[in-house]
């Protein structure tokens, strides 16, 4: 069964129905990783990055800022538009203020006067259309340009009428990728939170992946049944860069038969 997290119904649930299997979502996630899954892949498909392009987001809400946030941290050179020209400030300098530190590209405030890119993508994220974007759609847009409707009616009758004629791509975004992601990533790491097994083979102690191990300890994908070494800690938190031959064939043995036979 699933739910969403934000709204407390995972809470009531778990209460009602204690032994059920519960998958837990927020909306707002599975509609950014959509949203950013279907960016990256237009340019990929036209042999081309993220990086560099000129994308407009509209409507600087949670949805908005998230996906503003993004794509700046991806390299666009990203634009944002709202309604309230003091939160769109404080979205703008919020934004540039936490990206990571070797990003170049900004965050700036779509003004139409000073503007003379044309726009790679535009992101509709607002709930109704909005009448005063029509004086842009002819400056800052072509057939190149693609417009994606987050927030499901974002476009009235007769812009899209406009934005047919000039053979702009339109897309209404799709989160049924999204959710197959969520659904099948669910249990992913769900056995890092079991009781931590450790295994003792010929005076190595190999334990489950998500553990932080003493130096020497050797991490593996499935104690059980391992198939994956992800390294020997180095005491420190990380692995050791180089692995000396008896490392390596203490880790040969133990995934072929250290399952079976705990180094006897």
């Amino acid at each position: 069964m699933g739910f969403n997290s934000a709204n407390g119904l995972e809470k009531i649930a778990r209460k009602v129905i204690p032994h059920e299997k519960l998958n837990w979502y927020k909306g707002n996630d599975i509609t950014l990783e959509a949203l950013d899954m279907t960016v990256c892949n237009y340019f990929y498909q036209k042999r081309e990055v993220v990086y560099d392009k000129n994308i407009l987001v509209i409507g600087i809400g949670n949805i908005g800022t998230k996906i503003a946030l993004r794509l700046l941290e991806r390299g666009s050179k990203i634009k944002i538009h709202g309604s309230n020209p003091e939160k769109n400030e404080a979205v703008c300098n919020v934004l540039n203020q936490i990206k990571p530190k070797g990003t170049r590209s900004k965050v700036e405030i779509f003004n139409s006067f000073n503007s003379k890119s044309k726009l790679d993508i535009i992101i509709l994220t607002h709930t109704q259309p909005i009448s005063s974007l029509n004086e842009f759609y002819d400056k800052f847009i072509d057939k190149k340009t693609l417009i994606i409707d987050v927030g499901k009616g974002c476009l009235s009758e007769i812009q899209i009428k406009t934005l047919v004629k000039k053979n702009v791509l339109l897309k209404r975004l799709d989160i049924g990728g999204s959710i197959l992601n969520l659904v099948s990533s669910k249990s992913y790491n769900l056995n890092i939170f079991e009781e931590s097994e450790k295994i003792n083979f010929r005076g190595y102690i190999f334990m489950q992946k998500g553990s932080i191990g003493e130096e020497n300890d050797i991490i593996v994908d499935d104690i059980k049944s391992p198939k994956l070494v992800y390294g020997i800690c180095d005491g420190k938190g990380g692995f050791k860069v180089k692995l000396s031959y008896s490392e390596k064939q203490i880790i040969k043995d133990f995934i072929l038969n250290g399952n079976t036979n705990n180094g006897s």
